[in-house]
């Protein structure tokens, strides 16, 4: 019986140091991911109107992970594909208070609160969910500088089909085509990866 006590007892230190392993790696995020921009950039403030009518600026969704696109209401082309992958986006993370989806219009001439509340409740948002218009300069200026989401430098109108991630401390990390199901699929394992940076 003596013969068997130690390998026992090596078996049952090597199991706990495995699982020991496994819990300090499960802390730790997947991968890292690259930071994009010139360094040290950072989405800049602003200060849009909601589809409730209610101003939203930078303080109220510093420190959350955000998901952000541009769009407008009455496109009849790549919108719709975009906002059909943004709806699995917002079903994913909708009770995960650290995370938004920031929609700006580019068409705010048109795309007014009462436009963008119906299209809201269209699209089954919910409160992470933020659909967003204001002055169009500012609209504009937001998806260059900011987000460096330009529509091949069209000076009149700035429209993409990609989408990008913010991290916690308000830099990009990540550029998606949000009409092609795989790649939101990779964003959607990439925002898992910010929510749980510290």
């Amino acid at each position: 019986m003596k013969k068997y006590i130690l390998p026992l007892l090596l078996l049952i230190t090597l199991s706990a140091l495995v699982f020991w392993a496994y819990k300090q790696n499960e802390k730790k995020p997947i991968k890292d991911l690259k930071v994009y921009g010139n360094e040290g950039h950072l989405i800049k403030d602003f200060d849009f109107i909601n589809q409730d009518g209610q101003h939203v600026t930078l303080a109220q969704v510093k420190g959350k992970v955000m998901a952000v696109e541009f769009f407008f209401v009455q496109c009849g082309s790549i919108c719709p594909l975009m906002n059909e992958q943004m709806m699995r986006v917002d079903s994913a993370f909708n009770k995960d208070d650290n995370f938004r989806i920031l929609s700006h219009t580019v068409k705010p001439e048109e795309d007014d609160v009462a436009a963008l509340k119906e299209y809201a409740t269209m699209h089954h948002a919910s409160k992470n969910w933020i659909f967003m218009t204001g002055e169009k300069e500012a609209l504009y200026k937001a998806g260059r500088m900011s987000y460096l989401l330009d529509a091949d430098g069209i000076p009149e109108f700035l429209h993409t089909s990609f989408f990008t991630i913010v991290d916690k401390k308000g830099r990009l990390r990540g550029f998606y085509d949000g009409i092609k199901p795989a790649e939101v699929d990779k964003m959607m394992e990439d925002i898992k990866i910010l929510l749980a940076e510290e």
